[in-house]
């Protein structure tokens, strides 16, 4: 995405990130690719306001549990939080690249000249490590051809669009799989 924990300066504070996390839905339509996603609840706190909520403790460098022992009054509890991340009718690889080719098509390509860049959608296959798990599901001894020897993970499967200078995700799988690949 456009926004990332670098370009947001560690000691802003919470309004400022609620007012730049605001800027970033209004700009790009949050709330549309959220309905074109399948992003729907019948009843409580709007999808919007909990992806907001989401993004806003991941740019404040807190997790939800630290968030609740910390603040007493908190506009969401942990069951709407987990509810909304465990829904299974939300589509988020949908939204991953609705959100990514907006941001490509209204941000990106304007900014590179046709003549001077190529723009080329880049497939990585890294290995996302979890060394010190045992039990975590479909964690795979993985063989790691940079480092040639098996480590604990997963190998993260993941498509791009680059312009040369930018690298925007548009899908990415996380797979279990043993031994080198041939």
């Amino acid at each position: 995405m456009l926004v990332s924990a670098q370009t947001i300066p560690r000691n802003i504070e919470a309004e400022q990130i609620s007012s730049k996390l605001s800027n970033f839905i209004r700009e790009f339509n949050i709330s549309q690719l959220l309905r074109l996603s399948n992003f729907k609840k019948i009843k409580g706190v709007p999808c919007q306001q909990v992806l907001k909520f989401i993004f806003s403790l991941v740019f404040s460098q807190k997790n939800l549990f630290r968030y609740l022992q910390t603040e007493e009054n908190s506009p969401h509890k942990k069951d709407v939080v987990y509810r909304f991340l465990n829904s299974a009718s939300f589509n988020w690889r949908k939204l991953l690249l609705l959100l990514s080719s907006t941001v490509i098509m209204q941000k990106l390509v304007k900014l590179t000249s046709a003549d001077n860049h190529r723009h080329v959608f880049i497939i990585d296959d890294s290995i996302y490590s979890r060394a010190r798990s045992k039990r975590v599901e479909l964690l795979a001894k993985t063989y790691d051809h940079v480092k040639k020897k098996y480590v604990h993970g997963f190998r993260m499967l993941t498509l791009g669009w680059s312009d040369g200078i930018s690298f925007i995700p548009l899908a990415f799988s996380l797979n279990a799989c043993n031994g080198p690949s041939t």
